[in-house]
């Protein structure tokens, strides 16, 4: 099966788990950067990133800043689990920050 986007620019990349529909990461909590490539567009793509400490993020697409009123997030154990309300239809750079 085809990825919905392919991942460049990162060693933190773990996966896409087709049940969460959400692309993995791993995160030293301080900053997680990638640059999604994809095949079509991608709607609403989710991120979790394994090992993230801050309890405050930024999140930057294409460094202009995401409103905080289109995407939410989350803790589970040591995982941030970000839902997002944008479409990636171009190869685009994501950056979260503490």
């Amino acid at each position: 099966m085809a990825l919905p986007a392919e991942v460049h620019d990162t060693e933190a990349h773990q996966g896409y788990d087709v049940s969460q529909r959400a692309y993995i990461f791993k995160s030293t909590g301080e900053k997680c950067e990638f640059t999604l490539e994809p095949t079509n567009s991608l709607i609403n793509p989710v991120f979790i990133l394994n090992g993230w400490k801050d309890m405050a993020i930024r999140i930057k697409v294409d460094n202009e800043d995401l409103s905080p009123n289109v995407f939410e997030y989350s803790w589970h154990e040591d995982k941030l689990i970000i839902w997002t309300d944008i479409a990636v239809r171009k190869t685009t750079t994501i950056t979260v920050t503490s």
